[in-house]
């Protein structure tokens, strides 16, 4: 039975993180929007939010036949500083110095994950399986 693994980040360093585990994986893209989601939630459920909402807007190919089985994985990490402002990735050096800046009194980071089993059916993606998983860590 065919089956793929697909990482629906262009995080380097989670690719980086899979190839070093052994794993053969492709990259695929997503189109969330996160500006819509509500900034205000606890950044569990933020992340863990964004995480679900990417794995909605994932583009997966095709199946190359019926049964074929894939894997997807999307991801979200946030950082909130003591004051409660949440980062995302930096936009440029300047943003990146400024969220240096705010956290270095101390802050706290969040990563969720979303992984899911599809089955190829009648020219479908269906999907048998969800998992949503949350780490969190003191800056």
């Amino acid at each position: 039975m065919d089956k793929k693994l697909y990482l629906a980040s262009q995080s380097v360093a989670r690719g980086r993180l899979l190839k070093e585990a052994g794993f053969v994986f492709e990259v695929i893209s997503q189109d969330a929007d996160e500006k819509s989601c509500d900034w205000g939630m606890p950044i569990q459920k933020l992340t863990s939010h964004i995480a679900g909402l990417k794995m909605k807007a994932v583009s997966v190919p095709a199946g190359e036949k019926e049964g074929a089985i894939c894997w997807i994985i999307t991801a979200d990490s946030l950082c909130v500083d003591n004051d409660g402002s949440v980062f995302g990735k930096p936009l440029d050096h300047e943003d990146a110095l400024q969220m240096v800046k705010s956290i270095r009194d101390g802050a706290v980071a969040g990563t969720s994950f979303c992984i899911e089993r599809r089955r190829w059916e009648c020219g479908q993606w269906i999907t048998e399986e969800r998992y949503i998983d949350y780490a969190q860590g003191k800056c």
